[in-house]
């Protein structure tokens, strides 16, 4: 990649929010600039908890899980009808995020700031992974269960990012707005979300650098007559994401401000990024692997993690 020019530099640590900021910052240096940035929330069907007899959402996770053991739903023959809550074995961030947010919330860490040591064997690690397994073991989720069947109401909570509010209004149309509610993640000790950034930059082997980061600061910085950026319109009124500059949030309140989407803008401040690490891809897939493990009883919560941290700290080692 090609370090960005000093003004623009200048302009990312500005006019961008934090969690973007630290998206594209790696070991200390900004190399482009955000143009979405995405959290996690708690995406709850409000019917299904009206008729349980709930007022409001679970805030803290212990009375996520009450709740979702008493929303879960059997037929005649004691299989699942609907479950309570849902996670997705199958995707990466789908299990390592919420999971994240879950240790983030309990005052965990996951790497040290230098990247030399993974924390997964730490006591608030595993107290997370543990917090996660009390759903499986009361029967209000099991792997079997999946995000994706929240549209067909089979699922009565999930933690989800704000880019599928697209798909639940695909999903039920008219029925969205009285269906679909959305409440900060419930939290062990304080509540936290794990967020992402996606970035745009040059390649350091470009023949046109120049042209090229002109074009960027034009499409991501220089704003519009009516104040907003070009991407920041493009993400939040054709994409349906949160543009991470801060004044193109103010801009679209029909987009950002919906029932939906406000949540997800309102956690940016408890939003901690995933770390920028070497290696990364096959360190999320490695803690998931070990997750899904200890989901499916094969481990307990400590083991998964000890796993898990031996396998990451010898990738950290040849990097860090």
């Amino acid at each position: 990649m090609d370090a960005p020019p000093a003004n623009i530099q200048e302009a990312v640590r500005l006019l961008f929010v934090k969690p973007a900021l630290d998206g594209v910052t790696i070991d200390g240096k900004i190399w482009g600039v955000p143009i979405e940035v995405n959290n996690y929330a708690l995406v709850y069907n409000k019917k299904m908890l009206a008729e349980a007899g709930f007022k409001k959402p679970p805030r803290t996770w212990a009375e996520l899980v009450d709740m979702a053991v008493k929303l879960t739903k059997k037929n005649p023959d004691g299989s699942v009808a609907r479950y309570g809550f849902a996670f997705l074995a199958g995707w990466d961030s789908a299990v390592v995020h919420p999971y994240l947010s879950l240790l983030y919330s309990n005052g965990g860490e996951f790497l040290s700031k230098d990247f030399k040591t993974c924390y997964l064997d730490r006591k608030e690690a595993i107290e997370a992974l543990e917090a996660e397994l009390e759903l499986f073991k009361k029967g209000a989720t099991s792997t079997a269960a999946s995000v994706w069947n929240f549209p067909t109401e089979k699922v009565a909570m999930i933690i989800m990012a704000p880019w599928y509010e697209n798909s639940l209004k695909v999903a039920l149309k008219e029925r969205c707005a009285e269906t679909v509610g959305v409440a900060p993640i419930p939290y062990l000790k304080k509540p936290a979300t794990c967020g992402y950034t996606w970035f745009i930059g040059v390649d350091s082997g470009s023949k046109n650098k120049k042209e090229a980061w002109e074009f960027i600061k034009w499409m991501t910085i220089d704003t519009q007559p009516n104040g907003t950026t070009r991407m920041g319109e493009l993400m939040a009124k054709t994409i349906g994401a949160i543009p991470p500059r801060k004044t193109d949030i103010t801009k679209f309140p029909d987009e950002l401000n919906d029932l939906y989407t406000a949540t997800f803008v309102k956690e940016l401040v408890r939003t901690i990024q995933e770390p920028n690490v070497a290696q990364g891809q096959e360190i999320k897939t490695i803690l998931m692997r070990e997750i899904v493990e200890a989901w499916n009883g094969r481990k307990t919560a400590e083991q998964a993690l000890k796993d898990a941290k031996k396998k990451i700290d010898e990738i950290l080692k040849e990097n860090y």
